[in-house]
């Protein structure tokens, strides 16, 4: 599973907003994702930014959104 559908699904089943360390623990903890190293937390952190960033100048809506620093919910809970 790639890294921003394991964030995805992990959100989706917790129904809340998480931080990302707790994200990045949770989805490794859950078998969601393989890690290959690397700090994870951090990846998450920014590959949720970055896929926020990058849909927004498409004019596009990213599944995620951000709750308060650090913190990531998912957008259709907000709509």
């Amino acid at each position: 599973m790639k890294m921003l559908d394991a964030v995805y699904t992990l959100l989706k089943d917790e129904g809340k907003p998480l931080h990302y360390t707790v994200i990045a623990e949770e989805i490794v903890r859950r078998g969601l994702y393989q890690t290959q190293g690397h700090t994870l937390s951090t990846a998450v952190s920014s590959d949720i930014s970055e896929n926020m960033t990058l849909l927004s100048e498409k004019g596009e809506n990213s599944r995620f959104c951000r709750v308060k620093t650090g913190v990531y919910g998912l957008s259709e809970w907000y709509k």
